[in-house]
């Protein structure tokens, strides 16, 4: 199963084949249950029932970055890598600069106000790209319940115009007053997700949520996303998150990164 990485570098630990902090941050990321059921499963591994320890076992993973020794964290990209080279799947993620209007993908997950008014930001350029046919259905939508506003974690579905998507969800992460928190972020990215496996769709591209004209820095939409990445619910996604800068890619890969690590280390 691994021979076609017999070129790429060598990692160990004691029981898992990784070094100690990444075959935490490895278990915490995929659960507990699914990794033993890799140890047991993956004969690279060797694990050994009775103690609990395998001793000089190895496995070959290929990533993009190496893992710092000096830093002692563990990647997003070494993450990744580990699940690609023991064959089990989880939402992949990929972190781009650039428009995330010019993204294709099966969805958008956009930006949204509780009046799902098109005006700012990824919404104003929805509009600017597409005419007023979104909005026009947007406030459609509101005035079929009768109201004027939705409550913040709403996601809305709408149609994509010219857009290079299937639909648009537009995704309510702040209050009336542009307040929203990292746990806000997560609940509205888990229902969108959500919205996503339902329609059958596989590849999403979203910018950062509430770090606009909402208070939220870069960092902490990572904080708010890196919990669902590990979501078995969410394997099939691949996700396409698009920034503006490449100070900001940086900014939210090592934030995903930190809060891999804390799973194994219980600090970021």
């Amino acid at each position: 199963m691994l021979s076609h990485l017999s070129s790429l570098p060598v990692v160990e630990n004691a029981m898992t084949g990784l070094p100690s902090g990444d075959a935490m941050a490895f278990a915490g990321f995929v659960g507990w249950e699914r990794f033993f059921a890799i140890l047991t499963k993956e004969s690279a591994f060797h694990f050994e029932k009775n103690s609990g320890v395998a001793y000089d076992r190895r496995l070959r993973v290929g990533t993009t970055r190496r893992r710092s020794a000096d830093s002692g964290f563990c990647s997003l990209d070494f993450i990744f890598g580990i699940i690609e080279a023991v064959g089990i799947r989880s939402m992949q993620v990929e972190i781009k600069v650039g428009d995330v209007l010019q993204c294709p993908a099966d969805v958008l997950i956009s930006t949204a106000n509780p009046w799902l008014n098109l005006s700012g930001g990824v919404n104003g350029a929805i509009l600017s790209s597409a005419g007023p046919t979104i909005q026009d259905e947007l406030h459609s939508y509101l005035k079929s319940l009768g109201i004027s506003a939705v409550a913040a974690g709403t996601v809305v579905k709408s149609g994509a115009g010219n857009l290079p998507f299937q639909c648009i969800l537009h995704a309510v992460a702040i209050d009336p007053f542009y307040d929203s928190s990292i746990d806000l972020v997560g609940q509205t990215l888990r229902t969108a997700l959500a919205m996503v496996i339902e329609r059958g769709a596989q590849t999403v591209a979203s910018p950062t949520l509430a770090t606009g004209y909402g208070p939220l820095t870069i960092p902490d939409f990572g904080r708010a996303i890196s919990p669902l990445l590990s979501d078995s619910k969410f394997d099939a996604i691949t996700l396409t998150i698009v920034v503006r800068s490449e100070e900001h890619r940086g900014e939210l890969q090592k934030a995903i990164d930190c809060m891999i690590d804390a799973l194994g280390s219980g600090s970021c």
